[in-house]
Order: C-alpha cells, then sequence, then structure tokens
C-alpha cells in the first residue's frame, strides 16, 4: 500500500507468511508457506509477478532475514534428528537469486535463541544470534564463512528481548529486562 494507506494489495495466500522479509532494494518478499504438509520457503516479486520456490525444509513459526546486500535469506530449517541437536533446527542460508541452500555452523542456535530473532550484520558477513548462559543473554556473532562465534556483548544478567542496528551500522539497540512469572493458588472456588 502507499504510505497514506491507499492502493492496499494482498500479495499471498498463506497462513505462515507474517514471517517475511523484504530484500534491501525492495524488489521482493520473502516468506514461508505449507506446501504438501512441507514448510516451504518462496520469494515474490512486489510488483507484478508469481512466486518462486526456493527451498523447502524450513519453518514457518520461526524468523528468517535477507542480509543487507540482498545476496541471501538466513532462516532456520528443520534438522535430521540428531540426539546433539534437541531444538531440531539447523540455521541455514539461501541464495535470494535461487540456489543450494548451504548450512551455516552455529553450535548455539536453538530454539531458545531464535525467540529475539537474528540479525545480520551490516556489513552481510556475520549472522548475529542471542545466546542465553546462566540466565545472561549476549549477542554473538556467527561468521558465514565458518569459524567459531565471536562475542558482540558481555551482560551478565538479564535477558535480551530484541536487537537492531541503526541503518548506518554504527550503533547497536539492545531491549533487555527479566521475565517474572507467579504461581497463584485459588482456594474455595467453588
Amino acid at each position: 500500500m502507499n504510505l497514506d494507506g491507499t492502493d492496499a494489495r494482498q500479495l499471498t495466500r498463506s497462513a505462515s507468511a507474517d514471517r517475511f522479509d523484504i530484500s534491501p532494494d525492495g524488489k521482493w518478499l520473502v516468506y514461508p508457506s505449507t506446501v504438501a504438509d512441507k514448510s516451504v520457503l518462496f520469494k515474490q516479486p512486489l510488483e507484478e509477478g508469481q512466486p518462486v520456490r526456493l527451498t523447502e525444509l524450513f519453518s514457518p513459526e520461526l524468523p528468517l532475514a535477507v542480509s543487507p546486500d540482498g545476496k541471501w535469506i538466513a532462516a532456520p530449517a528443520l534438522a535430521e534428528r540428531d540426539p546433539a541437536n534437541p531444538a531440531g533446527l539447523v540455521l541455514k542460508l539461501v541464495p535470494l537469486e535461487g540456489g543450494k541452500a548451504v548450512e551455516v555452523e552455529a553450535p548455539f542456535f536453538s530454539i531458545g535463541t531464535t525467540n529475539s530473532g537474528f540479525r545480520w550484520s551490516p556489513d552481510s558477513k556475520n549472522l548475529i544470534l542471542v545466546h542465553t548462559e546462566n540466565g545472561a543473554s549476549n549477542l554473538r556473532l556467527q561468521p558465514i564463512a565458518g569459524g567459531a562465534p565471536k562475542p558482540l556483548t558481555h551482560f551478565t544478567n538479564q535477558q535480551i528481548f530484541s536487537f537492531a542496528f541503526s541503518r548506518d551500522g554504527k550503533r547497536l539497540a539492545v531491549s533487555r529486562g527479566t521475565v517474572t512469572r507467579n504461581a497463584v493458588l485459588i482456594r474455595n472456588f467453588y
């Protein structure tokens, strides 16, 4: 739609298209959908055109992100059953132009890290993921070329709920805090 709300157009017919991203050039919408009981990743032109199937086995419930240079889509994918990976997920990169997905070595990637999502570094060379250990969340840079993750923050308490880089890539905003849950006993309910 236009900024004033006019000319609204429906782009997808997918129940899981609420997890989407747009390419930096503004030409493509990337989203998951379910086809024949399989989770499939699609790209669709924002102007006129049909959706293009990129790959399958992606998790439609989890976020995805297009790299700032517009070359890659990072998305959680369903993994083969592996006792070393109880979450059943791996992080994959799919070329926006189409082609074979590449798995990223991300040793601490799990369901817990995806609640805050993940982001690309402004230079498109790293993925930034949330890693929580001993109740403290920190951001780690995972080079897409491989190698060990590098710490970006060094917090000793609280959880990270969300984070984002400024458009120029020089600043990082982080939303942090604690989650409090209470149990209440109700007696003589009837």
